[in-house]
């Protein structure tokens, strides 16, 4: 009896053992994948900062074939191919970047931002607003948030008027308007609120405010074509054809290939 016990107790030692051995093996393999992926992505980085974009590309590829749970790689790897003009991929890894580091707030709004313009196509605003509210625990003074949140709020507004249903419409732009006002707060040298604030006033045909507010998103940056575009359209409504020349040619020097800018040049011409 005491030899069967000692058979079983010498058993469970060399499993023990073995399974120890397995590990300690086992240890170079996984220092090694830690040590690779960090010296893809560290190369990737470098590439990026030499604007070779392509190699960039590849390096946080490699990264990820390391360590496929590795935010930052993911989140580099969007950026460069949204750099690259491929849409589809960079979205799609800045979302796995963003599920995987809840706390990437900049992975965040760019999220934020696709479900926000996938929501002018749909009409539904749900995912964006979510991404939003979920930024703004995080961040209560996240200026690009309450940016996009301002801009959810137009569009909502926007299609309620479409609707005919002003009540609703003025709510929103009434939301529309406070979010704006917040992003302003958080960070006042930003001159995309000011468009928003243009944009809801002249909705809302509140001309002047409209007017003041494209004028100072032009002041904080001379080179907001939208600002311009917006005051050029304006100016060609009010029949004042030599200002919105001069704004349209000015767009135009901004934005050479922006079809509001030609358009606007050969209504005039």
């Amino acid at each position: 009896m005491k030899s069967r016990k000692l058979t079983v107790l010498s058993w469970k030692i060399i499993v023990l053992v073995f399974v120890l051995v397995c590990m300690i093996a086992a240890l170079p393999s996984c220092k090694s994948k830690e040590k690779k992926k960090e010296e893809h992505y560290q190369k990737g980085m470098t590439l990026l900062q030499e604007g070779k974009l392509n190699e960039a590309i590849i390096e946080f590829k490699n990264a990820i074939d390391q360590d496929p749970n590795f935010a930052n790689a993911y989140y580099q790897l969007g950026l460069a191919q949204l750099e690259q003009d491929q849409p589809n991929e960079g979205y799609g890894n800045l979302i796995k970047a963003s599920e995987l580091d809840k706390e990437n707030l900049d992975a965040r709004i760019r999220v934020a931002e696709l479900y926000f313009y996938q929501g002018v196509q749909s009409g539904n605003f749900e995912k964006a607003e979510v991404e939003i509210r979920d930024i703004l625990e995080l961040d209560p003074q996240n200026a690009k948030a309450y940016l996009i949140q301002g801009q959810i709020f137009a569009a909502q507004a926007t299609r309620a008027q479409q609707e005919n249903n002003q009540q609703e419409a003025n709510k929103k732009y009434e939301s529309a308007l406070t979010a704006a006002q917040k992003s302003l707060e958080f960070n006042p040298d930003n001159a995309e609120p000011h468009v928003l604030l243009g944009q809801i006033f002249l909705a809302q045909e509140k001309t002047e405010e409209a007017k003041q507010a494209f004028e100072k998103a032009i002041s904080v940056d001379p080179q907001n074509v939208q600002a311009v575009l917006s005051l050029a359209s304006m100016a060609f409504r009010d029949q004042n054809v030599s200002e919105a020349e001069e704004l349209y040619q000015k767009a135009w020097e901004i934005e050479r290939e922006n079809p509001q800018a030609l358009a606007g040049m050969g209504e005039i011409y």
